[in-house]
C-alpha cells in the first residue's frame, strides 16, 4: 500500500518536474512562442534572383498558433496575411538553438505577384515542354528561352499556391543560422504539369 501510493507520488512529482506528461503546459507553449513572437525573421532562397521571404511574426492567438504577414521580395512590396505555428523550440545556455515552426499564407493575396512565385519557383523542375516553340520562332532568343526554363522562369507563372509547410531552423548565431522548408507542395496552374514537392534550404536572419 505504501509502495503503491509512493509510485504515484513519484510520478506526479516527475510530471510538474518535465512541465508536462502530455505534451507540455503553457509555460511551453510561451517559451515556443518566444522565439519568434514580435519579430520578423527572413529565409533567404539562394537559388532565386528574389532573395527572400519576410515573415512578419505578430501577436499569440492561442497555444502555439501567433498571426503572421509575409512579405516577398521585401519588406516593401505586396503582403500576405496568415499564421504560424510554433511547434518546438530549444533555448541553450547561448540563446536559442532552434525552432520549428509551420506557416500558413493566404495565397490568394499574393500569388500573383512575381516576388512570391520566384521565391517558390526558383526550386521548381519545370519540364522542358514549356517555351518550345519560342524556339523555333526566333534564333537570337533561344538562349534566353532555354536558360529560363532551367532556371525556373517559365514555372513561375504557373504557381497559385503553396500547401502548409514546416521550417526547421538551427541556429549558428543569436539570429542567424539555416532553415529547410520539408516537404514544399506548389500547385501549378497547367494540366501538363503536376503537382511538386520539394526541400528548400537557406539561410535565416532575424531583422534588428
Amino acid at each position: 500500500m505504501n509502495k503503491t501510493l509512493f509510485s504515484v507520488g513519484a510520478l506526479i512529482a516527475g510530471c510538474f518536474t518535465l512541465t508536462s506528461c502530455s505534451g507540455g503546459g503553457d509555460s511551453d507553449n510561451e517559451q515556443n512562442v518566444g522565439v519568434l513572437s514580435g519579430r520578423t525573421l527572413c529565409l533567404q532562397a539562394p537559388n532565386s534572383s528574389v532573395g527572400a521571404m519576410f515573415i512578419r511574426v505578430g501577436d499569440r492567438i492561442s497555444g502555439n498558433v501567433c498571426r503572421a504577414k509575409f512579405y516577398f521580395g521585401d519588406r516593401g512590396g505586396s503582403s500576405s496575411d496568415g499564421t504560424v505555428v510554433i511547434d518546438k523550440s530549444v533555448k541553450g545556455d547561448r540563446g536559442w538553438e532552434s525552432c520549428d515552426f509551420t506557416f500558413h499564407l493566404n495565397e490568394s493575396e499574393i500569388s500573383e505577384e512575381v516576388e512570391f512565385k520566384g521565391f517558390f519557383g526558383a526550386y521548381l523542375e519545370f519540364s522542358p515542354v514549356s517555351g518550345g516553340n519560342d524556339d523555333s520562332d526566333d534564333d537570337d532568343n533561344g538562349e534566353n528561352n532555354s536558360s529560363s526554363s532551367s532556371s525556373g522562369i517559365d514555372a513561375d507563372s504557373y504557381i497559385i499556391s503553396v500547401m502548409e509547410t514546416e521550417v526547421k531552423m538551427t541556429f549558428t548565431g543569436s539570429d542567424i543560422g539555416e532553415y529547410t522548408l520539408e516537404p514544399t507542395t506548389v500547385y501549378l496552374n497547367d494540366s501538363d504539369e503536376p503537382v511538386q514537392t520539394y526541400v528548400i534550404k537557406g539561410r535565416f536572419y532575424f531583422e534588428s
